[in-house]
């Protein structure tokens, strides 16, 4: 039987930590935007901010523990939270997207959002914060 290609197994690994911050996420979601005054897009933020870190927690233990930073565990919290800027930004900019053209459907915004913004974000963090030592070593 042959062995998962990195890249996959890392996507997958990668796929179950967020989707358990996911939820994390989705639930503050809920919660914030059915018990306070707050927007579907501001409760939405709110809830990306509590999934975060939860992500963070959950990647470096299981998914990128051998990054280019694992001995820099400050600056990639703080390239992790920028990457999460951009997560951020889809989030609200694709809820408010959904809300505009359908209206407040709590749910439907929430999933558009999330498939957004996990999609750029992985990427980036793949790519950026998490990349492996040997692509490191090998930068110009």
């Amino acid at each position: 039987m042959s062995r998962m290609p990195k890249v996959s197994r890392e996507f997958s690994a990668y796929f179950a930590c967020s989707a358990a911050a996911l939820g994390v996420d989705y639930a503050t979601y809920w919660t914030v935007a059915r018990n306070t005054a707050a927007s579907l897009e501001w409760a939405a933020v709110i809830g990306y901010g509590v999934g975060m870190v939860v992500a963070y927690a959950l990647l470096i233990r299981f998914v990128f523990p051998q990054g280019w930073l694992r001995s820099r565990r400050k600056l990639e919290a703080t390239l992790f939270a920028l990457t999460g800027l951009l997560g951020l930004l889809l989030t609200y900019v694709s809820v408010a997207l959904v809300v505009s053209l359908l209206g407040e459907h709590l749910h439907t915004a929430k999933i558009v959002a999330a498939g957004v913004s996990f999609t750029g974000v992985f990427v980036v963090r793949k790519l950026v914060v998490f990349r492996s030592e040997a692509l490191n070593h090998n930068a110009p």
